[in-house]
């Protein structure tokens, strides 16, 4: 498994960064999110008063297809479904709401990625910190664990 590692502006402390859990997708949405019509995704407000923004960005499914782009945005967990093994758990969210859902694994969803160590543009819920931007592209479940995900090396 490959890892992503990043630098910390102005020093040579590497911080490794993964996807996130099913149970940091909870607990961020637990905070208060508004949708953002402008920006055509939603701001997350964490207790220091600091914004996450997320997307909407859409996804592809197992046909190719992209869609909901500006009106739902998907974003993988490293978390698998238990009772079904082609399946994964992932954070879906529009205007009209948001919750921990799961798809496919070859559905080619976005990507944010989560450190367990703090970092200059870092954005803190809980005990992590979110990366402020997304990965380019969109992955499907297995190739995102595979570039991303290091959390268990």
């Amino acid at each position: 498994m490959s890892e992503k590692i990043d630098y910390i502006k102005g020093s040579e402390e590497k911080i490794k960064f993964r996807l996130p859990t099913r149970e940091e997708f909870e607990s961020l949405i637990m905070h208060f999110a508004r949708w953002s019509k402008e920006k055509r995704g939603i701001e997350v407000l964490n207790d220091s008063m600091d914004i996450l923004f997320l997307p909407a960005k859409g996804y592809y499914s197992n046909t190719s297809n992209h869609t909901s782009s500006g009106f739902w945005g998907y974003y993988w967990s490293s978390t698998m479904r238990e009772a079904n093994s082609k399946y994964a758990i992932h954070l879906a969210f529009g205007a009209k709401g948001k919750d921990v859902y799961s798809d496919y694994f070859d559905y080619r969803l976005s990507v944010r990625l989560v450190s367990d160590t703090p970092f200059d543009d870092g954005v803190k819920f809980g005990e992590i910190w979110w990366k402020p931007e997304n990965e380019d592209g969109y992955y499907s479940w297995t190739e995102a664990m595979e570039k991303f995900n290091n959390k268990n090396e």
